[in-house]
């Protein structure tokens, strides 16, 4: 991972095994290691865990293949475990809990879940690439309205 600045780059983190990454409005980059099991966040070059799966109750514990975080800190993660069939969001919010609240169930018959994107008016919008569609969840709404494309997402 490198990080620019002055038109100069510096590796910020070297032999790192990351599935997916978000940088906070604030500046502060989130990072999901590969198995989606822990949430880390990157302070003063040092990786720090926010969140491990383990040490959360059974119904809690997550997959991660996604990650937003708000100008709150307030994390989001897009939670897929096809194993047990669980396709969900979970909302984090580490100034209260580490226990994660589950805002949004997805149908399971979505194929391809990838990412997350959360605006500041609370809509959360998920990328199915599988159906080549976005799925919203309105703020106080689990469940997802779906807005197919014409177009391809890849």
């Amino acid at each position: 991972l490198v990080s620019f600045e002055h038109g100069a780059g510096r590796v910020v983190l070297d032999d790192f095994d990351c599935n997916n990454l978000f940088c906070s409005p604030t500046g502060v980059l989130y990072l999901l290691p590969v198995g989606g099991r822990v949430i880390q966040k990157l302070v003063a070059l040092t990786l720090q865990t926010v969140v491990a799966a383990e040490s959360l109750p059974a119904e809690l514990q997550f997959v991660a293949v996604g990650i937003c975080v708000t100008k709150d800190e307030v994390i989001y993660v897009l939670d897929v475990d096809d194993d047990n069939d669980i396709h969900r969001i979970l909302r984090i919010n580490p100034s209260e809990s580490l226990k994660p609240t589950v805002v949004g169930q997805v149908p399971s018959d979505q194929t391809d879940l990838w990412s997350l994107f959360v605006t500041e008016a609370g809509t959360i919008y998920v990328l199915d690439q599988g159906e080549r569609k976005v799925l919203a969840f309105r703020p106080g709404s689990t469940s997802a309205i779906g807005m197919k494309s014409s177009r391809h997402c890849r």
